[in-house]
């Protein structure tokens, strides 16, 4: 319960924050009359600033910055970023990791140019006493491979482990715990040196001590397909959520409910407009999941819109979704579900 409010407070650290107070709370069934099965909104235009507690800027002339993961410090009430920062001369990727205080100051700030060939970080996990952080690295042939660095509470990099594969190039989207907190569950995309074949989604059991690989799950389905997030269901299995390109070219919206072992308990595409996806999943209670997305309009503006939907977990069949536009693009990225049943959305 603490960390759900301390996370609720922290979220405001993530650049743009949209609220939607979703006054649909566990009474609203998808029989419910009174829940607006489908609908297309305006977005309100924001007042710039309104929202932040604090802001932390970073960044020198001679470098580009990008947070990409954050979470909650392992003791106290701070959080720890993970990010990429490169020269402009260079182009070289560095990784680096900070502590920042609830008033935005860094606490601490590390580099790590030591790992070699980074291309990318995705996510970042607190362990008891370590932080996981998943990124992607590329050795300079044609292999790109998972990569996943172990650091204590200090920042101080103890451990790194890959994942590779001889035929395919690796990039991470999302890492959980798996059932019995030994193992990462990592999700990935596998993209064949063999351009003739689509790239496709895999799961990696990787053990956390010894950094092998206890198992693996390909979704070779013929076609494109990617897992964007992946959570843990609240008693068994697992729900991943992501995008899967259709039989008429177009990419729909992917989501699976897999038992503990990665088989598939269900599957569903949902289609919407000119393309579409989801890039967050969250349950919301024993009975529903919500999922974050973006779809793109099919009329002459092809703007992108935020979709929210909200779906039955024991099939997929939607409850109630929304699409939330204007005269930009918009995209939902993460989900919160609180306490009090609202949800927020970045």
């Amino acid at each position: 319960m603490k960390k759900a409010k301390q996370l609720r407070k922290s979220f405001a650290f993530w650049a743009v924050l949209t609220g939607i107070a979703a006054l649909w709370g566990n009474a609203v069934m998808a029989q419910d009359c009174n829940s607006i099965p489908e609908m297309i909104a305006t977005i309100d235009k924001p007042a710039i600033g309104t929202y932040n507690i604090w802001d932390t800027v970073y960044g020198e002339m001679e470098f580009d910055e990008d947070f990409k993961a954050m979470v909650l410090a392992i003791e106290g009430n701070n959080v720890v970023a993970a990010g990429e920062r490169y020269a402009y001369d260079s182009g070289d990727k560095t990784l680096f990791l900070t502590e920042i205080d609830r008033r935005g100051r860094p606490v601490w700030e590390k580099d790590f140019p030591e790992v070699k060939g980074l291309t990318g970080v995705q996510s970042i996990l607190a362990l008891e006493d370590s932080y996981l952080v998943l990124g992607a690295i590329n050795t300079g042939s044609r292999e790109q491979k998972i990569w996943v660095g172990t650091f204590d509470g200090a920042g101080e990099l103890k451990r790194e482990r890959t994942i590779s594969e001889k035929d395919a190039n690796l990039k991470a989207s999302d890492f959980i715990m798996a059932f019995g907190a030994q193992d990462l569950l990592i999700a990935a995309q596998k993209q064949p040196h063999d351009l003739d074949q689509p790239p496709y989604a895999a799961l990696y059991w990787m053990n956390i001590k010894s950094g092998t690989v206890r198992k693996d799950v390909n979704f070779v389905l013929g076609t494109e397909n990617k897992i964007n997030a992946i959570v843990q269901d609240t008693y068994n299995g697992y729900l991943a959520t992501g995008e899967m390109r259709s039989d008429d070219g177009r990419m729909a919206g992917w989501v699976m409910h897999l038992n503990n072992d990665g088989g598939f308990i269900w599957q569903q595409s949902y289609n919407r407009g000119l393309g579409s996806r989801f890039n967050d999943i969250k349950i919301f209670n024993d009975t529903y999941i919500v999922l974050a997305g973006e779809t793109y309009a099919a009329d002459d503006t092809r703007r992108k819109a935020a979709w929210i939907a909200m779906m039955q977990k024991v099939n997929g069949q939607m409850a109630w979704q929304r699409y939330y536009r204007d005269a930009y693009h918009f995209s939902a990225r993460k989900l919160l579900v609180h306490d009090d049943n609202q949800i927020s959305v970045m």
